[in-house]
């Protein structure tokens, strides 16, 4: 089902991952909502932009995005839009499992310095959503070998992602002390961190790193943590169903059961114990 000319706001799956094709679409149309937050997954994700602009916080950068942008997000990239920076969006955003492509999973293992975001020609722009709507249209119609199919476009999609990335320049980092402030987190999350803490062992004032953080982040130092201690958290509790939220608490950095609740709930909107079983339900 191809959704471009329903003309009010969108945010819905036109195409579900399962065991045979582990690929998954979601189509989003309208203004991003008022709060985010920061998510990861093990799955590649690429966003593609058809209409609009924003940014998009992705691994350790700002990426400021529009009309004919692809974001790419590698596995287990941590990632939010921007919404203070983002308006109006139409995009195709999906996920799969690099394995999915089999012995040319290759293809997927991008190197280090693969740019995030890509600006399409309006060539490439047409030939990227054609081959999107291939896939969905594959996906409807069952016909035989429609996972092979898919595989195939999904290929023919990475390879021409490297051939627009040919014409970038090795990415250049905006804040290579933030760079390493968020390395360092990614690996300490789970322990007692503050900004003062940090701030000393880069020897840095707090006033200094706090602005620098913000603006490159686009949260600010106690909001970056608190969001990537909950995405482990939604990771964990779809992971490992039968292993008790007080748990999943302690071992993502915040004991304080009553806080993680909160914390939780406002981040997502969502209980971990309601956000538990809506996850369980979708993966039935």
């Amino acid at each position: 089902m191809l959704l471009d000319n329903i003309n009010t706001p969108i945010n819905t799956p036109i195409f579900k991952s399962s065991v045979e094709c582990p690929v998954k679409i979601l189509y989003v149309k309208g203004t991003p909502p008022l709060s985010s937050s920061l998510a990861y997954h093990s799955e590649m994700e690429i966003q593609y932009i058809k209409r609009g602009q924003g940014a998009y916080f992705i691994h350790n950068n700002n990426y400021p995005f529009q009309k004919n942008s692809l974001l790419v997000i590698k596995p287990n990239y941590i990632h939010r839009i921007d919404n203070e920076l983002s308006l109006y969006v139409e995009k195709y955003s999906f996920c799969f499992d690099i394995n999915f492509l089999k012995e040319r999973n290759h293809l997927a293992d991008l190197p280090e310095d693969f740019p995030c975001l890509l600006e399409l020609t309006e060539q490439e722009a047409t030939v990227m959503e054609v081959i999107i709507r291939n896939i969905i249209k594959e996906k409807e119609s069952g016909q035989p070998y429609w996972v092979e199919v898919i595989c195939s476009e999904l290929i023919r999609f990475i390879l021409l992602i490297r051939r627009a990335a040919l014409r970038y320049e090795p990415q250049k980092q905006t804040s290579p002390l933030i760079n390493e402030i968020i390395r360092y987190i990614e690996i300490n999350f789970r322990q007692e961190l503050t900004l003062g803490q940090i701030a000393e062992r880069f020897a840095v004032s707090s006033s200094h790193l706090s602005r620098q953080f913000k603006r490159c982040s686009g949260l600010n130092f106690k909001q970056y943590l608190t969001e990537r201690r909950i995405a482990e958290a939604k990771r964990l509790l779809q992971d490992e169903p039968k292993r008790k939220v007080s748990a999943i608490a302690q071992d993502v950095g915040q004991p304080d059961f009553a806080l993680f609740n909160r914390s939780f709930k406002i981040v997502t909107g969502l209980t971990p114990s309601e956000y538990r079983k809506l996850s369980y339900r979708q993966i039935k």
